[in-house]
């Protein structure tokens, strides 16, 4: 699936410095799946809803990336459905 295997590469674009800076159960690993794009969708907004320090720029942009991606799977599926 197309969605999934961005999601992939976006994981892998990621720096070391980049998920150094994301808390140690927020950082993504290889994306196989649209169960792993739900994880991490849902693994980074209870992250994003704690209340503490976090690096909210780079914490934001994954999450959003995921949440993003779990919308679309679910567009392309909702449209299988209408054909």
């Amino acid at each position: 699936e197309h969605v999934v295997a961005n999601a992939h590469l976006f994981v892998t674009t990621l720096t070391a410095r980049e998920i150094a800076r994301l808390p140690v159960d927020c950082r993504p690993r290889a994306i196989l799946s649209r169960t792993d794009l739900a994880h991490w969708a849902e693994r980074l907004a209870g992250q994003e809803s704690r209340d503490q320090p976090l690096p909210a720029r780079e914490l934001a942009a994954v999450h959003e990336f995921f949440r993003r991606s779990v919308l679309r799977v679910s567009q392309i599926c909702r449209e299988g459905l209408h054909r």
